[in-house]
C-alpha cells in the first residue's frame, strides 16, 4: 500500500515532530508499505483522494475538529492519545487509539488497518454513522438541552 505522510514542519525544522514522522515512516516502510513524505498543505487530503485512513498523531488538538471532519468524510481513523482525539474516536467503532510517541504502535495500527479491508470498512461505516453528533446541528440541540436543564434545576431551588 502507499502510504502519506503529511506533516506541519517538514523537514526545514528538526525536532521531535520531524523524528516522530521519521520513525514512523521507516516503521511503515519496514512493514512493506511505500512511504512519501509531504509538508502540509490546506489541500493535502485535498489532492489525494481515496484515502484510506486517516491518522493524526501528535498534535494535542483540544477538541478533534480534524478527526471528525475525516469521519464525515468516512475515513477510518488512527489517532494518539492526546488532545481530544481519543474521546472523538470510539476506539474499535470508527478508529483505533494508541498511546503517543510510539511510532511502532502506530505503525503498527496503520498497518492492521491498512491490511484488513473488513476493518477497513467497519471503521468507515462507523465514522460515517458517528460523525453525526459533531455537526452543528446537533451541538446546538444539546447546547439548548444543557440551558433547559440548567434552568429546571434554578427554577427547582
Amino acid at each position: 500500500m502507499k502510504v502519506l505522510l503529511v506533516s506541519d514542519f517538514y523537514p526545514p525544522v528538526r525536532g521531535g515532530l520531524e523524528f516522530h514522522v521519521d520513525g514512523l515512516a521507516s516503521e511503515l516502510v519496514n512493514r512493506g508499505h511505500q512511504v512519501h513524505v509531504a509538508t502540509l498543505t490546506a489541500d493535502a487530503t485535498a489532492s489525494n483522494p481515496g484515502v484510506q485512513v486517516d491518522c493524526h498523531s501528535e498534535w494535542p488538538e483540544p477538541f478533534g475538529q480534524v478527526a471528525v471532519e475525516a469521519m464525515l468524510a468516512g475515513a477510518p481513523l488512527v489517532v494518539t492519545r492526546v488532545g481530544g482525539l481519543s474521546s472523538v474516536v470510539d476506539e474499535g467503532v470508527t478508529g483505533l487509539v494508541v498511546e503517543p510517541r510510539s511510532p511502532q504502535a502506530l505503525a503498527a495500527a496503520l498497518s492492521r488497518v491498512l491490511h484488513d479491508a473488513d476493518l477497513r470498512a467497519r471503521l468507515s461505516a462507523g465514522s460515517l454513522a458517528h460523525a453525526g453528533k459533531y455537526t452543528v446541528s446537533a451541538a446546538c440541540g444539546q447546547v439548548e438541552d444543557a440551558y433547559t436543564r440548567a434552568i429546571a434545576i434554578r427554577r427547582s431551588r
